[in-house]
């Protein structure tokens, strides 16, 4: 895919260190030639595999769609969807209250917009 880059002007970044193996599998095979590796520590990423937040356990994804209203206050570009930031503190709260040692800068979320 990149055998005739000049690797002085481009750079490949293709040591991960943070995310589960599972969850770089579909980046991996669209984006990096299969080049990507999974180096984060087992011990974090593996430690939350049996949450029961989980619609598979052993796989550390979950996707939670949320209806609500979106809303925005006064004089803010910006909009929120009040629905969807309790959702969330509900599942980051159960996250935990599984293991006293997490700790929120161990939770990743990631939410759509248009």
């Amino acid at each position: 895919m990149y055998a005739d880059y000049d690797p002085k002007y481009i750079t490949m970044l293709k040591r991960n260190y943070r995310s589960h193996a599972l969850l770089l599998e579909v980046p991996n095979a669209l984006f990096y030639d299969g080049a990507l590796e999974a180096c984060a520590d087992p011990m974090i990423t593996d430690c939350r595999l049996h949450w029961d937040g989980l619609p598979t356990q052993g796989v550390p994804l979950c996707w939670q769609g949320v209806e609500g209203k979106e809303d925005r206050e006064a004089g803010s570009p910006s909009w929120f969807n009040s629905d969807e930031a309790v959702i969330v503190l509900k599942r980051v709260t159960s996250l935990m209250r599984m293991r006293p040692d997490c700790k929120q800068e161990n939770i990743g979320i990631i939410t759509a917009y248009n």
